[in-house]
């Protein structure tokens, strides 16, 4: 008997786009996305959900991710492992909107396969 085995290998290719206008966070303008490509297939690619909101802080924004560039860098320690995205034009708001604005840039952190997603922004004054 023979016996034929097909081995496919799937690559996956992580694509930063600073300026796109993500399809999952419809409320920021133009704050850029990060997106995960399997080069064996032509179905396109996928949206990586690393923070889909704005921050709040008593009903209140204090943050502005429109045009904040996420996806301007991104890192990824290979296959499976964590991926880092950043927007360098993140803006923070210190105090109220009107009293201070902090141009800090922040950084997202993704592990199991996309599932888990933590911030680092270590400019950030504190909140």
């Amino acid at each position: 008997m023979l016996w034929k085995v097909h081995i496919f290998f799937c690559y996956r290719v992580i694509v930063g786009a600073p300026e796109a206008q993500s399809e999952l966070n419809t409320g920021i303008v133009r704050g850029g996305s990060v997106y995960k490509c399997i080069t064996t297939s032509d179905n396109g690619c996928d949206e990586i959900i690393f923070n889909d909101e704005r921050s709040e802080r008593d009903k209140k924004p204090i943050d502005d991710k429109d045009f904040q560039w996420f996806g301007a860098t991104v890192s990824s320690a290979g296959p499976d492992l964590p991926i880092v995205a950043c927007a360098p034009r993140y803006v923070w708001f210190t105090k109220s909107r009107e009293e201070r604005r902090d141009p800090v840039g922040t950084c997202y952190i993704t592990k199991n396969n996309f599932r888990d997603s933590s911030e680092y922004s270590p400019c950030r004054t504190c909140k």
